[in-house]
């Protein structure tokens, strides 16, 4: 808590002015504060170097830099201080990295998990960090599992977060040869005059998609009156804000699901909502 407050007054912790910005009310620690000690926790009884590892769920939101100060300054407290029962000869730094498989060939929107070995085996951080050199064909996630987006050849890497060694693995998608790209329209109404409301019935005019209820592929939450309408019509909708609508069923949705053995690709939805007596929030 001193070294990070130490920082803090440095102005290296950005948005935080002190040490009670990591308490909930003075007493408790607030989500930050609670991963500074969990990982204090970590490198103290484990002996390993906390950093470059995840923020647990737990924690919620923590942005990349703020973790990266406090594993850091946890570091250089816990490996340094004479009373943490640990020293830096606790920690087995990593020589290298192996991935599996070398290369694979995916289908569209087809996934595997890529394994990364660390060596030696006993290393006290094997945090690693992946990337793809392009996302448009595959995309890997901060777990190591690769998903095909695109038609082509990308090459993905895994990092060690402590000595920055690297390895390579090549994955080709293919199955894009016959994918067509279609513009629909999901429902529709008109007010044919000022006294009538009139709806043209919703159809789907998407290929290759099942409609969820009937023609229709809209629904509307249990917290709105269903009106004589068809298409995407109710009443009676209360909620201003995008929580309250949410909490209370009060919103519009739609659901799209792809036929059998079909691909369903959605790239851009648009609205446009309208109220004879409210302003409409867009979400």
């Amino acid at each position: 808590m001193y070294a990070l407050n130490q920082k803090i007054a440095l102005g290296r912790l950005s948005g935080y002015s002190s040490i009670w910005d990591l308490y909930a009310d003075g007493i408790h620690m607030n989500n930050v504060g609670s991963f500074l000690l969990g990982s204090t926790f970590f490198a103290t009884m484990y002996k390993q170097d906390p950093r470059g590892i995840t923020v647990p769920s737990q924690y919620g939101s923590i942005p990349n830099a703020i973790r990266d100060t406090i594993l850091q300054t946890v570091y250089e407290v816990v490996f340094n201080h004479p009373y943490s029962g640990t020293s830096l000869l606790d920690i087995v730094a990593p020589t290298g990295i192996s991935i599996s498989p070398k290369s694979n060939t995916l289908s569209f929107l087809q996934s595997f998990v890529l394994t990364a070995t660390i060596a030696p085996s006993n290393a006290s951080n094997k945090n690693v960090s992946w990337t793809s050199n392009n996302i448009a064909i595959a995309q890997v996630d901060t777990k190591g599992k690769v998903t095909g987006v695109g038609e082509g050849v990308a090459t993905l890497t895994g990092t060690t977060n402590i000595g920055g060694f690297t390895d390579f693995a090549v994955v080709t998608v293919s199955g894009l040869a016959n994918f067509t790209s279609v513009t629909g329209v999901l429902s529709a109404w008109d007010y044919p005059s000022n006294v009538q409301q009139r709806t043209v019935v919703g159809v789907s005019f998407l290929a290759g998609v099942s409609s969820l209820v009937g023609n229709r592929l809209s629904e509307i939450g249990s917290g709105l009156s269903v009106s004589s309408f068809d298409a995407f019509t109710g009443s009676n909708q209360n909620a201003r804000d995008l929580l309250t609508a949410v909490s209370g069923n009060d919103y519009f949705s739609f659901k799209l699901s792809p036929e059998p053995s079909k691909l369903l690709n959605v790239n851009q939805l648009s609205f446009r909502p309208s109220s004879q007596n409210r302003n409409r929030e867009l979400h």
